[in-house]
């Protein structure tokens, strides 16, 4: 990978995934160290030390700029501008961990560099004296600050390096903010920003929390916290901007922001309903008076929001203030378009998250038509002409479509719609019911045993997973829920049914041991074995077949799944369905 390639693939992460970027800077210092190639170890050291400064990770930063003095050493770089811009980088590290001593050495190391080897108006003097400039400033000498500051911006052309000019006007700005000139604050500011917003770079955060405390804007406020928040974290420029917030919350009398604000964890059911109610709903009532009232407004479908289930990790991605606008398929498509539009024209930023769009990605928000939407989620059998469409439908499609919560209905069809798609008739259940158990009955009572005594351990952990799949999904069906995607049934499951032995089960199955040497064992010496997970496959099985007892679908006392679906099926009243294969559902 070239130089080039590396800061590419950086910027593009950074702009899409920045959870990933941390990996895959590691992943590449770990190929130089292999390589042993010091210019690449040095150029990737550089980037994690400035990715974990910018995150407030200031041990991390600072262990990787004791690993770059060490390479410069090692190559001989410490007195030569080589290595200038790698102390710059490291003193920086120690300037935002407080290291203030450290960071003055270094940098004042670098100074006598450039000074020695570069002509004075050479730019990378410019970012030298942006950060002895933020260094004074800490140290309460605004008049050196500012001195190193105009030094800075002085060397920079403003159409050459405009994102370095803009930082340094942000940072003059910050210093006139401290000085309690907001005349010359303000205006520096601005300029800053009009340069920031022609790429919305990630500094123009820290330029709008400053325009947020002179103009005590909620806007800017919110506009800045979340590109900080989304490129750095919760990192400290973050922390203190958000106390701000607060503050400039309770003055304004925005209580029930500020409330939702406190939250230690929001959930993004909160964060897009305070979104609609406070941000869309003003302005769509006032845009369509009359169109308003057909509008059904809600937060249903994709995302773990949707059921609940979202925490602190969810919000590493797709987690953003957000809402649907449901309307008929006959409406006419230039006023969808114009109802689009005013959605789209919605503040991207609210209590400090920042809305997010890939045309890589399905639609999660904004207009919808009704019929489009379930079509779209289901497939064309969504208009369930005969029974057996409910067999072409996908389950955790219909959970999806059941899902979420409703902010406003409307004078509309789509109530109609999920109603109509509220649950399954009681022969598809019993169907399903039947389906399921003989899987489970195929790859847990039966299958997995045999595999584990061929040796097969992948076969057998295929088996495993899909006798735990088919029981959860028993576990919905008996509760008279959908099941939903993969990655919720279960946690799903414990919200909804927290009182099953069957959960229990499940974690104890899975954590029993696995040791397929036992079988080897026990066949060579000719005994049985009683291995851990078997017990627990067939304590589930008995488990489901007394479930099944309660509702009265069985009353054999058999611990073999398979042989309770011809009782199921008898409680079937339709034919074609009673007909049916029993994997068939």
């Amino acid at each position: 990978m070239t130089a080039q390639e590396f800061f590419y693939q950086i910027d593009v992460l950074y702009e899409s995934d920045p959870e990933r970027v941390e990996s895959f800077l590691q992943e590449q210092r770990t190929i130089g160290e292999s390589k042993q190639d010091l210019g690449r170890q040095l150029m990737v050291l550089n980037e994690l030390i400035g990715y974990y400064r910018s995150r407030s990770l200031h041990q991390a930063s600072i262990d990787h700029s004791f690993m770059a003095i060490r390479l410069l050493g090692d190559a001989g770089l410490l007195q030569h501008v080589q290595g200038a811009t790698t102390l710059l980088n490291c003193a920086t590290a120690f300037k935002a961990a407080d290291c203030f001593e450290e960071a003055k050495l270094l940098y004042e190391r670098c100074l006598k560099i450039y000074e020695d080897e570069l002509e004075q108006k050479d730019e990378r003097f410019a970012s030298l004296y942006n950060n002895m400039s933020d260094l004074y400033g800490q140290f309460g000498d605004t008049l050196k600050a500012k001195e190193y500051l105009f030094k800075a911006i002085e060397i920079m052309n403003k159409d050459i390096y405009p994102i370095e000019w803009a930082t340094s006007m942000t940072n003059l700005g910050g210093l006139y903010l401290k000085e309690g000139d907001l005349k010359q604050a303000t205006s520096v500011l601005t300029q800053a920003q009009t340069i920031f917003s022609k790429t919305e770079d990630p500094h123009l955060g820290v330029c709008l929390l400053y325009l947020g405390k002179i103009k005590q804007s909620i806007e800017d406020y919110e506009h800045g916290l979340a590109l900080i928040r989304h490129y750095f974290k919760e990192n400290d420029e973050f922390r203190a901007g958000w106390k701000e917030y607060l503050e400039l919350l309770k003055q304004k009398g925005r209580m029930d922001r500020y409330h939702l604000a406190q939250k230690k964890t929001i959930k993004g059911m909160e964060l897009s309903q305070g979104y609609y109610e406070e941000v869309g709903k003003p302005i769509l009532e006032k845009t369509f008076p009359d169109l308003f009232k057909q509008m059904t407004i809600a937060l249903i479908g994709m995302g773990s929001e949707c059921y609940g289930m979202d925490d602190a990790i969810s919000q590493d991605h797709d987690f953003y203030p957000r809402f649907l606008i449901f309307v008929e398929d006959d409406m006419d498509p230039e006023l969808i378009a114009q109802i689009q539009a005013v959605y789209d024209q919605l503040p991207d930023y609210y209590l400090g998250y920042r809305k997010t769009h890939s045309r890589y990605k399905e639609k999660r928000d904004g207009v919808f038509k009704i019929q489009t939407f379930f079509r779209e989620m289901l497939g064309s059998h969504f208009t369930l002409e005969d029974t057996l469409d409910w067999f072409y439908l996908d389950e955790a499609a219909l959970s999806m479509v059941q899902n979420g919560k409703i902010f406003k209905e409307g004078e509309n069809t789509f109530n109609e719609w999920r109603h109509r798609l509220y649950y399954y008739s009681e022969d598809v259940r019993l169907k399903k019911i039947m389906s399921s158990l003989a899987k489970m009955a195929q790859s847990g009572q039966y299958n997995y045993s045999r595999m584990m005594k061929r040796g097969d351990l992948v076969a057998a952990n295929q088996a495993l997973s899909q006798f735990i799949e088919e029981t959860l999904k028993v576990l919905f069906l008996l509760h008279r829920q959908y099941c939903p995607y993969y990655k919720w049934r279960f946690a799903l499951a414990k919200q909804l049914f927290d009182k099953e032995p069957i959960l229990d089960q499940l974690e104890t199955l899975v954590q029993a041991p696995f040791v397929p040497l036992l079988y080897k064992e026990a066949e060579k010496n000719g005994k049985q074995i009683g291995e851990s997970k078997e017990k627990w496959i067939e304590e589930i099985s008995h488990t489901i077949i007394k479930a099944l007892k309660r509702q009265h679908l069985t009353d054999h006392d058999d611990s073999f799944l398979q042989n309770h679906l011809e009782n199921i099926r008898t409680r079937i009243s339709d034919p074609e369905i009673k007909a049916m294969h029993v994997m068939e559902g």
